[in-house]
């Protein structure tokens, strides 16, 4: 196995081929100009990581919008690269999380009413919303019920603590 290509590599190589190699289809041409981007000097990932270290509402929101401005990138991708950053307050919503609410509580949601659901069913464990989204799909539903009841308590002690997270945020 190899590594993942850099992206001077990526960027050298011809749309057809990736999309067709990596089964990538329209996705391919994205990858191409943010690898583009990323060798020309336009995107600089060693920034946004390093504009990521402080986890507040404003920093997320600068990031988000950075994000936003790389062709390609909408809600759903931003939300998961956020994530991945350790922003993991928000659930990014796609076909996926329909399944996932109605396989694991029971909901029938919609695209229209996605966003209440998961505000109502993981609002409360804030910051920690989609970690225990991504837990609840990996374990049965009594390990799903020991573990949220003790993030309910650790957060609720966070939250006596330092005060709700980003909360305050939204209030200035």
């Amino acid at each position: 196995m190899g590594n993942f290509p850099s992206p001077k590599e990526l960027a050298t190589l011809d749309e057809n081929f990736l999309a067709k190699r990596c089964n990538l289809g329209y996705r391919a041409s994205r990858i191409l100009r943010l690898a583009q981007g990323v060798v020309e000097g336009r995107i600089d990932l060693r920034q946004i990581e390093e504009d990521s270290r402080e986890a507040s509402l404003s920093n997320y929101m600068k990031l988000n919008e950075q994000l936003g401005e790389i062709y390609g990138f909408g809600p759903f991708t931003r939300a998961n690269v956020l994530m991945c950053l350790g922003f993991y307050h928000v659930i990014p919503s796609d076909s996926e999380t329909l399944r996932h609410l109605n396989q694991v509580h029971k909901k029938k949601s919609t695209i229209k009413n996605i966003q209440q659901d998961i505000e109502r069913i993981y609002g409360k464990y804030e910051p920690f919303q989609f970690l225990v989204y991504w837990y609840a799909s990996s374990v049965d539903f009594f390990q799903f019920c020991l573990w949220t009841s003790f993030l309910s308590n650790y957060v609720s002690v966070l939250g006596q603590k330092y005060g709700p997270f980003m909360k305050n945020d939204l209030e200035r």
